[in-house]
């Protein structure tokens, strides 16, 4: 997430690695790292709205394919995880 937002607004697309993790991402994820959108459905990862903090501190993100909300596990997941336990067959 740190590298796709290292990123935006730069035009120097001459760096080999970022050429290559440009399609390592586009293959494996089917993300867009020019225009930060799912190339399939063109839905833009909504990567402004994830403090910078949180950029510098978490290391895994989940984003929604469906509308490009950017999640990551923090205090407030293991609450969603016990309120919502009985939807996600999480009881043991």
């Amino acid at each position: 997430m740190k590298r796709l937002l290292e990123r935006r607004g730069q035009t120097d697309a001459q760096n080999q690695d970022w050429e290559d993790w440009e399609k390592h991402m586009a293959a494996t994820y089917g993300i867009d790292c020019r225009s930060l959108s799912f190339e399939e459905s063109g839905i833009d990862i909504m990567i402004d709205t994830v403090p910078l903090k949180i950029l510098g501190r978490v290391e895994f993100f989940y984003i929604c394919v469906k509308c490009g909300k950017i999640f990551w596990d923090g205090p407030h997941m293991s609450t969603a995880c016990e309120q919502f336990a009985h939807v996600m067959n999480l009881q043991s």
